[in-house]
C-alpha cells in the first residue's frame, strides 16, 4: 500500500467491506429485530512486519471506518480485535495461530490442526481474549433498558425452498 494516498487506501478498504457479507447481514438482521447487533472483522493475519506484506490501514482505522460507514447506519457495534493479540495494529501475533484446530474438529476430539504456516486461523487463546473483550459489551447491552418496540409487525422469514424433514428436525 506504499505510495497510495490515505483517502485512496480508505476507499479501497471500504469497497472490500462493502462487497463482504457484513453490510447485507446487518441490514437483514435490523429488518427483523431491534435487539443489539454486534459485528466483528476477520482477525488480522498473523505475521511480522519483516515478511513484507503491506496492509491498507492499521486496525484502529479499519474499525473506525467500518463502524461509521457500515455499522452505525444499522445501530450495530463493531467489536475490535483485542489489543493484546496485535503487533503494531497491523498483524496478529503468531502465537495466536499455533495449534488452531479447524472448527469442525474443535469439539475436543484429537484432531489435526491447521498447517504450521497458517496465518489466518486463530487458536483458543485468541478466542478466549476475544470473548473477554466482547462479553462486557454484550452484558451491558443486555442490561440496558429495553427499547420501545416498533408499532409495525416484524417481517416474516421466507424460505426460498421448502425445508426437508431432516433439515427441520436437525
Amino acid at each position: 500500500a506504499k505510495g497510495l494516498s490515505r483517502s485512496f487506501r480508505r476507499a479501497l478498504y471500504a469497497q472490500r467491506v462493502a462487497r463482504s457479507l457484513l453490510p447485507r447481514h446487518l441490514e437483514a438482521l435490523r429488518q427483523i429485530t431491534d435487539a443489539p447487533l454486534f459485528a466483528a472483522l476477520a482477525p488480522l493475519l498473523a505475521q511480522s512486519p519483516e515478511e513484507g506484506r503491506n496492509r491498507l490501514l492499521r486496525h484502529p482505522e479499519e474499525v473506525a471506518l467500518v463502524q461509521a460507514r457500515f455499522c452505525d447506519p444499522h445501530g450495530a457495534t463493531l467489536i475490535a480485535q483485542p489489543e493484546a493479540t496485535m503487533l503494531k495494529n497491523l498483524y496478529t501475533l503468531p502465537k495466536f495461530t499455533t495449534r488452531s484446530p479447524p472448527l469442525e474438529k474443535a469439539d475436543g476430539n484429537p484432531a489435526p490442526t491447521h498447517k504450521a504456516h497458517d496465518v489466518q486461523h486463530m487458536n483458543a487463546r485468541y478466542g478466549a481474549l476475544w470473548l473477554e473483550s466482547f462479553l462486557p459489551l454484550l452484558r451491558g447491552a443486555l442490561e440496558a433498558p429495553a427499547q420501545p418496540q416498533k408499532s409495525e409487525t416484524a417481517p416474516r422469514l421466507v424460505l426460498r425452498r421448502p425445508m426437508a424433514r431432516r433439515e427441520q428436525t436437525g
